[in-house]
């Protein structure tokens, strides 16, 4: 019994034991878990008052980029207005260059010295004028930023080495006031009625696109493969014409000679088709050093993509005046005599073919890789100009070089009075290319206004009057004083000169022509085929 009962006691006393470590325990997880609880409490509270500060800079920001547009498309989207960097305002370096300005052009045309804006914050506050923009613009070149100042174009964007950013690199950053953003009077629980708190901040800046250069040209040569531009030959032809793309830059200082920079748009391929931002541009393979540094070093100079647009500045009641039009989907706004201009497969030759009622080019012109060319001759049009444009004139002919015209009165017989007249003209081709004239062709040189003249009979004391001018149409096929000129090519009228000569009228060459002699002439000019290297003109009798 007293075994048992000894037995018993000690079960008693470590069941209270163990109670204790469990009370314990469970202390010890209910502090764990309320200090888990604060701490997560916490960190929840600091995430929902980070995400309130970043939702709160990403509208702030939203709100610069509106205002940003809005002032661009208040001074910069009517069409008569002109856009610029601030450095074309002075002959002398400025402190902020890259400030871009609108100029409202009147509605005379004229356009104010000074520019009306600068697109830059702060140009959206009443009173906000250009002069005091212009003055009140931060140092780029300081580095100390104040509490409410900020460099939204930094050594980051400009410079080759951030950390060490050179005098002139720091003179291409953009340095800005912020803007306030403040709560309405009253608006805010605890505050007076007229307390107005500083709710938050803004900058923005507006670089002009329209005055950089595109450097994201690719060599698109090869993508045209239709005619005349359908063999190689003819591609590499429009290579040496057109800059398709910027080649290798180049730079000079005062310590270092001419170092290549930039890149070989024919050495990246097809590459620069796919470049969208200038972050892409890195991918490309430089010319020397790399490309990053290039387009750091470039900022405010090149652009992937060049954004402007065609405007002209005419006076407000011109029909003509802001954007202009692209002609080459409309080329008729500019008459006949442009649409005549466009029109180039009807004065070109095609390679291959001969012109109607002309002689085969000779020698043969066989492909578009040949490098010689026919036009055709086309009888000049004009169009009537509109206001404040030029008048326009086209056309494919010879020009005039030499003209000489005669009369000779004689009186052949008593009270006969004969007047008799002789011509010569010389006609140069001024055409790189050879012109090719047909068989219909019906060239004439036209002489107007020739005066009348007084003979006098001294001896039997009378006087006649001579029209100079009916008296030319008289030996001369046609009315009003006009010259037909006979074409060698093709014509009976002349065997003279080579087959070339009688086949096209080469570039550069000079055809002269004289009036028929006898007593029955055909009515067109006598063709006179003379050497270039003789000396002096003879004229039929």
């Amino acid at each position: 019994m007293r075994g048992d009962h000894g037995t018993q006691a000690v079960g008693k006393d470590g069941n209270r034991g163990f109670a204790l470590l469990i009370t314990v325990t469970l202390l010890a997880f209910l502090v764990m878990l309320l200090v888990s609880l604060a701490a997560l409490t916490r960190v929840e509270t600091q995430v929902a008052g980070n995400q309130q500060n970043l939702e709160q800079a990403r509208q702030n920001a939203l709100m610069a980029l509106n205002i940003a547009i809005g002032q661009l498309q208040k001074y910069a989207g009517p069409d008569a207005r002109i856009t610029a960097e601030a450095a074309i305002t002075s002959t002398a370096p400025i402190t902020n260059p890259h400030y871009a300005g609108v100029w409202v052009v009147k509605p005379d045309g004229t356009v104010n010295t000074a520019a009306d804006t600068w697109l830059v914050s702060g140009s959206e506050q009443s009173g906000a004028t250009s002069a005091g923009l212009l003055a009140a613009g931060l140092d780029p070149g300081n580095d100390t930023v104040a509490a409410d100042q900020v460099f939204l174009v930094g050594n980051h964007s400009v410079a080759t080495d951030a950390a060490n950013p050179t005098p002139a690199e720091r003179t291409r950053r953009i340095k800005l006031t912020k803007q306030d953003i403040k709560a309405g009077a009253g608006s805010v629980a605890g505050l007076g009625a007229a307390a107005t708190p500083v709710m938050g901040r803004y900058a923005w800046w507006v670089g002009d696109q329209g005055v950089k250069a595109s450097l994201a040209l690719p060599d698109r040569a090869d993508e045209v493969t239709y005619a005349p531009w359908d063999t190689q030959t003819q591609r590499r032809r429009i290579r040496q014409q057109i800059g398709s793309g910027p080649n290798y830059f180049r730079c000079s200082t005062a310590t270092t000679a001419s170092v290549k920079e930039g890149f070989d748009p024919f050495t990246v391929g097809t590459a620069l088709n796919n470049v969208r931002t200038d972050a892409q541009l890195g991918y490309l393979t430089p010319a020397a050093g790399n490309m990053a540094d290039f387009t750091r070093g470039h900022y405010h100079d090149f652009t992937t993509t060049a954004y402007a647009v065609l405007a002209n500045t005419l006076p407000a009641s011109d029909a003509n005046r802001g954007l202009m039009h692209d002609l080459s989907l409309n080329p008729g706004e500019l008459g006949a005599a442009y649409v005549a201009y466009a029109n180039y497969a009807n004065y070109m030759e095609a390679p291959g073919s001969t012109l109607s009622n002309t002689d085969q080019a000779y020698p043969g012109i066989a492909d578009v890789d040949s490098p010689r060319r026919r036009y055709k001759i086309v009888v000049p049009s004009s169009s009537a100009a509109a206001s404040g444009l030029p008048d326009l004139e086209f056309g494919v002919t010879p020009v005039m070089t030499d003209f000489m015209l005669q009369f000779k009165v004689q009186r052949t017989a008593k009270n006969a009075l004969t007047v008799k007249s002789r011509f010569y003209v010389a006609l140069w081709n001024p055409y790189s290319a050879a012109l090719a004239p047909a068989t219909t062709d019906d060239l004439s040189i036209e002489v107007t206004g020739l005066p009348q003249i007084t003979v006098t009979d001294s001896a039997a004391g009378s006087s006649v009057s001579v029209d100079l001018q009916a008296a030319l149409s008289m030996p001369i096929k046609g009315t009003g004083g006009k010259m037909r000129v006979g074409l060698p090519f093709g014509n009976a009228q002349t065997t003279s000169g080579t087959q070339a000569d009688r086949s096209s009228w080469l570039p550069g060459r000079v055809y002269g022509w004289t009036t028929e002699s006898g007593t029955s002439p055909s009515g067109a000019m006598q063709f006179y085929d003379k050497n270039i290297s003789a000396q002096g003109w003879t004229y039929p009798v």
